[in-house]
C-alpha cells in the first residue's frame, strides 16, 4: 500500500518552478506538454515510504530538491542503502526495465521540495513512444545501473570514512544546500556500519573543521575536505549523471 498522504496538486505553475526535477525540466515543451495533464505534485514527510518491495508500482516520482533512499533488508532485519536519488532522476526504474513491481523499498530520507508524480500507465505509454521522453528515461536508467555497480564495489573496497564523505557530498548536492538532518544511527544504517564507527568518523571530520554536527543536524563547513576524503565513486557517479544529460540542459532544449 502506498503510504503517501499528501494532497495532489497540478503540475504547472508555481510548483514546477519550486521543485525543479532536472529530467522534466530538460524535456522540450512538446514532450512535457504530453504528460503535463497527468502530472501531480506532492510534498512528503521524512521516512515516508513511496515504493515497497514486491508491491505493484503505480506511480513514478520525479523529485525536486531532497534525498530519496533505495534500500534493501537482510534476513536479520538490517537495512542498508543501495543508492539514493534526487532531482537528477526519477524513482521507479523497474518500470523502464519491464518490472511491474518494486524491486526495493524507496523512502524519503531527507525532506525537500516534494516530487512530481506520473501514473505508471502514462509513463509506460511515453517510454514506448520514440522521442525525447523515452531517450531521457533510458539515458538516466543506464547511468543508474552503472551507479548501482559502483555501489557494490564501493561497499566492499572503500573505507567507512571515504564512503561517509561520499554520502554527505551526494546528499548536499541533492538538497542543494549545506545542511542535512540525519543522525549517526541513521547514517550508520544506510552505510551498513555500526553507530560507534560512524560517530568516530563524524567526530574526526568535525575536529578537522569539515563539518559541524549538533543533535542530528550536519552543516558542511569545508567541502574541499570532504571531496579529498571521498572515495572515487563520488566523482564517477557525478560524471555518469552528467553524461546522461540530467545535470544541465538536454540536447533537445536550446540554450
Amino acid at each position: 500500500m502506498n503510504t503517501v498522504q499528501s494532497i495532489a496538486q497540478p503540475a504547472r505553475g508555481l510548483h514546477f518552478e519550486a521543485s525543479p526535477n532536472r529530467l522534466l525540466a530538460a524535456l522540450p515543451d512538446d514532450a512535457f506538454d504530453r504528460i503535463a495533464p497527468e502530472l501531480t505534485f506532492r510534498r512528503f514527510r521524512s521516512k515516508e515510504l513511496l515504493h515497497k518491495t514486491g508491491e505493484p508500482v503505480r506511480e513514478i516520482y520525479f523529485p525536486g530538491r531532497g534525498l530519496y533512499s533505495i534500500t534493501t533488508m537482510n534476513r536479520e532485519g538490517a537495512i542498508i542503502e543501495i543508492t539514493s536519488v534526487g532531482p537528477e532522476g526519477f524513482l521507479g526504474i523497474g518500470a523502464v526495465l519491464g518490472a511491474g513491481f518494486a524491486m526495493n523499498d524507496t523512502s524519503v530520507q531527507i525532506e525537500g521540495d516534494g516530487a512530481h508524480i506520473l501514473p505508471v500507465t502514462i509513463f509506460n505509454r511515453e517510454v514506448g513512444r520514440p522521442g525525447p521522453f523515452r531517450d531521457a528515461m533510458w539515458h538516466y536508467t543506464r547511468a543508474f545501473v552503472a551507479i548501482l555497480m559502483h555501489s557494490v564495489a564501493c561497499n566492499g573496497l572503500h573505507s567507512v570514512e571515504a564512503r561517509c564523505c561520499r554520502w554527505l557530498l551526494d546528499a548536499v548536492d541533492r538538497v542543494e544546500g549545506s545542511e542535512l538532518w540525519i543522525t549517526h544511527e541513521e547514517l550508520g544504517m544506510l552505510l551498513g556500519v555500526r553507530r560507534p564507527t560512524i560517530t568516530l568518523v563524524m567526530s574526526e571530520l568535525a575536529h578537522e573543521g569539515a563539518i559541524k554536527y549538533v543533535r542530528g543536524r550536519v552543516r558542511i563547513l569545508d567541502r574541499q575536505r570532504l571531496e579529498a576524503g571521498a572515495c572515487e565513486c563520488y566523482r564517477k557517479n557525478k560524471a555518469l549523471t552528467d553524461l546522461a544529460g540530467v545535470t544541465g540542459l538536454s540536447p533537445y532544449r536550446s540554450a
